[in-house]
């Protein structure tokens, strides 16, 4: 059996491919991407829909489209 028989054999299906992800991978990206967004909130003077709200909602949709 070749590698990618082997591969294509073990490839979860269903909510097994969220299991399978990669998690403290996208909890480590999530915790720096959450001081991202507090320096750019400090560096915006504290108006959050001027830097830092435009960047979360680029972030989510990114989330959203890993998932």
């Amino acid at each position: 059996m070749s590698y990618l028989e082997y591969n294509l054999a073990s490839v979860p299906v269903g909510f097994r491919k969220i299991l399978a992800l990669n998690w403290p991978i996208i909890f480590l990206l999530t915790a720096i991407s959450g001081v991202g967004f507090v320096m750019l909130y400090s560096v915006s003077g504290g108006v959050i829909e001027r830097w830092s709200q435009p960047q979360m909602q680029r972030f989510f949709i990114g989330m959203i489209g890993l998932l």
